[in-house]
């Protein structure tokens, strides 16, 4: 869909228990989340089933209709970089990404990346 995207872990710690979901997310910087996964993947409905005893919190919009759900984390990492008390949203209204998600501009406020679109190449550094 012409949006970068790269191969990683992400780590998600509930204060339970550390769970990992790998694969290649997507960049999306109008995200002002940190990490959204979509709930169609094939990846994160194995996770998801594989993690039954997470907890899933319903989004709830003004007018009470459930328009996602989200976990609360203790931490989430990503690169390496770790995100405190992080919320992950879980959406299932973006249904033509085949990806697991997306990382957010929440990110990318922990990290400086520049970004080679001639060499498909992004350079990280954490601040």
């Amino acid at each position: 869909m012409g949006l970068p995207a790269i191969e990683t872990s992400v780590t998600l710690d509930d204060g339970v228990k550390t769970r990992t979901l790998s694969g290649n997310f997507m960049i999306d910087f109008g995200n002002p989340e940190l990490l959204f996964l979509f709930h169609q993947a094939e990846k994160v409905q194995k996770f998801l089933t594989d993690n039954d005893d997470l907890e899933l919190r319903d989004a709830i919009a003004p007018n009470g209709e459930v328009v996602g759900q989200f976990i609360l984390t203790k931490q989430c990492r990503l690169f390496g970089i770790t995100f405190p008390n992080a919320v992950v949203v879980i959406t299932k209204n973006l249904p033509l990404f085949t990806t697991p998600g997306n990382i957010g501009l929440k990110f990318f406020e922990k990290t400086d990346a520049v970004f080679d679109f001639d060499q498909s190449v992004v350079y990280m550094k954490g601040k």
